[in-house]
């Protein structure tokens, strides 16, 4: 009975692993080769996906290696067999004459020896990416950090109406804003910071300049007092505030508002950052602190965010307004 093409295939796949010294030495470069990526990416240490991953792929390109092969083996054979209409056995008939056997004829041998060993070289292709896929889920799962173990931080921001002039204590200093709708464009970060490096007490402005605004009737000495703290156990640095500033403008609308960052650094935990607003010029402008606010933490890589705090004292509280100035108190920018 003649053999199927299929058992045929079988054979010359099996006999192709040991057939000559040249297959011996391509499985030996792939083992070894496996063998030093496995190391590399950590051995026994790596995920379980991780580990056994190279040693399969290893085993899938022989397999794929050899379907091919004993196809071209294979194909080779029948080939040579296509010209032969029958053969002579070794068993002789009563008459004494050999028994002639017909070759069969194979229809479209190549197409299904060349299936047969793309069926295999797929299966294997598949295997290794449906490998690949689970040892990648295995490596990326991510570790994430409960929140609950970073240690919380809470600001608390209280601003309320102060009048100038404003008493620096003696080797001390205080921060201010001066609203000028010039400098807020050219620079909208920032603090000015006025120092009495004497050993009594200053006052900020000078007093021809409220002598000055009291002659012009100006009311834009009034301006903001605001206190922010750190009421936690962690010490904070640049905390960034972010402030909407409007100028000149009855209605305020969010497209037409400008960004102003305030930098609180450091923030140690228990500590007070006092800093001042002022109108700096002769428009009315109105001030917004932010609901939130971001900082470091030492050690941390990247921000944080938290809610600002308020008392809560009206429906108002955020909200700053500023009576136009005639004169400058910090001067740092011309008004427009």
């Amino acid at each position: 009975m003649p053999t199927s093409l299929f058992a045929r295939y079988i054979d010359a796949f099996s006999k192709g692993f040991t057939r000559t010294l040249k297959e011996l030495v391509f499985h030996a470069l792939v083992l070894i080769t496996t063998l030093l990526y496995w190391l590399r990416i950590g051995g026994f240490k790596a995920h379980f996906g991780e580990s056994i991953t190279p040693w399969l792929w290893a085993f899938c390109l022989i397999v794929a290696w050899h379907s091919l092969k004993a196809a071209r083996i294979l194909s080779r054979e029948i080939d040579s067999e296509v010209g032969k209409k029958s053969e002579s056995s070794i068993i002789v008939s009563p008459s004494g004459e050999p028994i002639v056997s017909y070759v069969p004829h194979i229809p479209h041998y190549r197409l299904k020896v060349y299936g047969i060993a793309s069926t295999g070289v797929l299966l294997c292709a598949l295997c290794s990416y449906l490998v690949w896929r689970i040892a990648r889920v295995d490596a990326v799962v991510p570790v994430t950090v409960p929140a609950a173990i970073l240690p919380p931080v809470s600001i608390f921001a209280d601003c309320g109406l102060a009048g100038l002039p404003i008493s620096i204590p003696a080797q001390s200093s205080i921060n201010v804003i001066g609203l000028n709708h010039k400098f807020v464009i050219s620079q909208n970060w920032g603090l000015a910071t006025f120092r009495n490096d004497t050993e009594k007490p200053q006052e900020w402005p000078k007093k021809e300049e409220i002598n000055e605004a009291r002659r012009l009737h100006s009311i834009g000495w009034f301006g903001y007092r605001c206190d922010f703290s750190n009421h936690s156990q962690t010490n904070a640095v640049d905390v960034y505030v972010p402030i909407k500033l409007w100028f000149n403008q009855n209605i305020l609308k969010e497209e037409n508002a400008l960004n102003y960052t305030v930098v609180l650094s450091p923030m140690d935990a228990g500590s007070h950052f006092v800093f001042y607003i002022f109108n700096d010029c002769p428009v009315n402008a109105t001030a917004i602190l932010s609901k939130t606010v971001s900082f470091m933490v030492a050690g941390e890589e990247s921000r944080r965010t938290a809610p600002l705090n308020m008392p809560h004292k009206n429906p108002i509280e955020p909200f700053m307004g500023f009576f136009p100035s005639k004169v400058q108190w910090l001067g740092e920018t011309p008004c427009e």
